[in-house]
């Protein structure tokens, strides 16, 4: 007997709290938040009027709460709205989650927001509670990046992310996967005997669909598409040789390797001169360290770019960085950038206090040119 309930627990366990990254725990926290949010921004405030189609929910009518004024409603809005888009970018991720979750369900019981769909809502709001009680900021958020750059200055050196395991990252997916089932097949076998066939292009339907991606593991896709996007002569990555001992350079590379989703980047300290010489011959340490240098992999070998060249090549690797990446191309911006990020280079002591600069790194006199 003791047996079978020691299987039986380790497969409960197995099943809810196997170790797992937090990343794909992550893209669902943004999906499930770009959702709510596209559904705020898409009711216009005019038509969020306290009488809505929808009767306050039994609670509110029990407590006597009544309907908000109209300011208070602008505050309401306003609120959500701003509470829902640092939910989604991860900033005090799981008080903000809180408040925003507090202020939806508050839209829906006053019958502001759900334009009469009420039902229609629950799989949104059970994902929302489940992103509070889970560590859904601890990837792909503003707080996670925060406290890179700050383990990375303690540290005084780059610290590569890592793809750590929590068991916490399994079962807040593993709940909504369950819920959603059983409220599917709960609230969808009575519409199927009223509505029949036709159900399924229903609205009922539809809201339901948006949660789904919570079955899809995101991580695998993306391997995938880097396998498939694999380069024959196997050089897929690009190297930045960076300055290790510059705490504004190592700042960089952090937010470099915090946005580098799709793994296309590797880091190289310029101070560990050995292995990197051997594997890119040519190379000038000294001017490595004046300027980042980006090794680019092109027909079979590779190739340097430095400074503001290396910056918008990375710019264009860069998922979010693809935003700016158009813009670096304009006439006139190479000009400047050059110039700019010389200058800046040339005053790191002073933006960082000068704790810990190496060589000439921090005292550019004279600047260097671009390898290509």
């Amino acid at each position: 007997m003791n047996t079978h309930l020691n299987r039986l627990s380790n497969a409960s366990n197995q099943f809810w709290f196997a170790p797992a990254t937090l990343t794909r725990l992550a893209i669902y926290r943004l999906w499930i938040y770009a959702i709510v949010l596209a559904d705020v921004l898409a009711r216009a405030r005019e038509h969020l009027q306290p009488a809505g189609v929808e009767p306050p929910f039994y609670i509110l009518r029990l407590l006597q709460i009544p309907a908000p004024s109209p300011f208070l409603l602008d505050l309401i809005y306003g609120m959500l709205v701003t509470f829902v888009f640092l939910a989604f970018i991860g900033f005090k991720t799981n008080f903000v989650a809180l408040i925003a979750g507090g202020l939806y369900f508050y839209g829906m019981a006053q019958g502001l927001a759900i334009g009469g769909v009420v039902h229609l809502l629950l799989p949104l709001m059970l994902s929302m509670i489940v992103l509070v009680l889970s560590p859904s900021g601890a990837r792909l958020s503003v707080d996670h990046l925060l406290k890179r750059l700050r383990e990375n200055h303690a540290a005084q050196q780059f610290i590569p992310k890592a793809n750590d395991k929590s068991p916490n990252a399994v079962w807040p997916l593993k709940f909504v996967q369950t819920a959603i089932i059983l409220l599917y097949l709960l609230a969808g076998y009575p519409r199927l005997k009223i509505f029949g066939l036709e159900w399924k292009i229903r609205t009922f339907l539809e809201w339901f669909g948006l949660v789904w991606p919570v079955f899809l593991d995101a991580e695998k896709i993306n391997a995938w598409i880097r396998r498939r996007l694999t380069a024959p002569n196997g050089l897929t990555q690009f190297a930045i040789l960076f300055d290790g001992q510059c705490p504004l350079c190592i700042r960089s590379v952090t937010i470099v390797d915090f946005f580098d989703w799709r793994g296309k980047f590797a880091y190289r300290d310029v101070n560990d001169w050995t292995p990197i010489s051997r594997d890119y011959p040519g190379l000038d340490q000294q001017k490595s360290l004046e300027e980042m240098q980006l090794m680019v992999p092109r027909n079979g070998r590779y190739e340097a770019l430095a400074g503001f060249y290396a910056f918008r090549k990375i710019a264009q690797h860069l998922p979010l960085g693809m935003l700016l990446w158009p813009f670096l191309y304009l006439p006139g911006v190479a000009f400047v950038g050059t110039r700019l990020y010389r200058l800046i280079a040339s005053r790191r002591k002073r933006i960082t206090g000068g704790a810990r600069c190496s060589f000439h790194a921090c005292e550019i006199s004279a600047p260097a040119k671009n390898n290509i």
